[in-house]
């Protein structure tokens, strides 16, 4: 049920051969005399796309009479009562084995927001369950989906990535853990760390979207409470793990080099390096303009951003806007090159990209003369 009303069922349960191809409910067969049933129907149904903390299945137990009493008119059914299960908790997808209670009385308004496993609040009368509120119908839900993970590390891991790249309210909850601005950055950190510990099948399903963020983490700062946070050794470390442990495992294919073909086919096919967008901040502004190159973090070497970013200053500086300032040095280059005579055009890309990079390696030097070869 996509509501609490039964107009609002959705068509989304597998018919059998006799009946349509979705229908809206089914039934199980009828157990004789039995007091204990065991209902061994699998019913499959195809998920909605969107998923909303109103979704629930409902079930609903009926007793067949097989011998009609006298007098009696009517259908043979009398309703026990009723059952439910939320498709989503905490913004998870719930699977496994569940052993659930049965309502005697009639389901009451926003019961779908609520596990039955818990009393229902501000409920006058209270509801009459069987055999006072203890578990009585067991049921296994197993899901095969390309979107929900359900995996506790992959889960918590990209909650988290979601929580950077949105507004979110602090505080809020994930996977019944009550998370804080202050805890973000923490947190964060224990998911990367924890992400090779996830399954084996639910990473390689989600292989491509776990390393992608996490390259986005390595080479992009974020912003948390105020503060630039640095990831790159964690998931650094997180991503040589993950590889390591896909390339050893024997149950993944390798080619003739011994390469795993899964990180083969990533690296040649969806590797690319995260394209130029806002810092991962939760609303706090650039402190200046931002060269669309010198946003990549590196591990080490810490004296390379700074050349780094120089040369890039350079190469937006070296245009033919006659309004952009230029350094002296690059402006003495400039007069050289429009004084000489009978230039050779035919390598005037590669020479540019040698002035640029001669350039700052004699600026860094001491003592070197100024002068180039063109």
């Amino acid at each position: 049920l996509a509501d609490e009303d039964q107009s609002h069922a959705m068509q989304v349960i597998f018919g059998k051969s006799s009946n349509a191809e979705f229908v809206s409910e089914t039934y199980t067969a009828v157990t004789y005399h039995n007091k204990s049933p065991d209902f061994y129907e699998e019913v499959k149904l195809k998920l909605p796309a969107k998923i909303t903390g109103k979704h629930h299945l409902l079930f609903t137990f009926y007793h067949i009479s097989c011998q009609q009493k006298q007098n009696q008119t009517g259908s043979s059914e009398t309703l026990i009562g009723y059952s439910w299960l939320p498709i989503l908790m905490n913004e998870r997808l719930q699977t496994g084995h569940y052993c659930l209670p049965v309502a005697l009385d009639r389901l009451p308004n926003k019961y779908s927001m609520h596990s039955p496993e818990q009393k229902i609040p501000n409920q006058n009368p209270q509801i009459k369950w069987v055999d006072g509120h203890k578990g009585v119908f067991n049921v296994e839900i197993q899901a095969v989906s390309s979107v929900h993970t359900q995996d506790n590390h992959l889960d918590k891991f990209f909650a988290l990535c979601h929580t950077l790249e949105g507004q979110v309210t602090f505080p809020f909850w994930i996977l019944d853990q009550k998370i804080t601005e202050n805890d973000l950055e923490h947190e964060l950190k224990l998911s990367i760390i924890s992400l090779p510990s996830a399954g084996l099948e639910p990473l390689v399903l989600f292989l491509h979207q776990v390393m992608d963020k996490l390259f986005q983490l390595t080479v992009q700062p974020i912003v948390v409470a105020g503060q630039t946070a640095n990831l790159a050794q964690f998931t650094f470390e997180s991503v040589v793990s993950i590889v390591n442990s896909l390339h050893n495992s024997p149950d993944l294919s390798k080619d003739q080099h011994g390469r795993n073909c899964l990180l083969m086919s990533y690296v040649h096919y969806v590797f690319r390096l995260p394209e130029f967008q806002k810092e991962i901040a939760r609303g706090v502004p650039a402190a200046g303009p931002i060269i669309p190159e010198s946003r990549y973090y590196t591990v080490g070497r810490s004296s390379a951003v700074n050349v780094g970013s120089r040369l890039l200053q350079s190469r937006i500086l070296s245009s033919s806007n006659p309004d952009i300032a230029g350094t002296p040095v690059l402006a003495d280059e400039v007069k050289t090159l429009s004084s000489s005579k009978g230039m050779d055009r035919s390598g005037v890309r590669m020479s540019s990209y040698v002035e640029v990079s001669s350039y700052f390696h004699n600026a860094v030097s001491v003592g070197r003369s100024s002068t180039r070869k063109v």
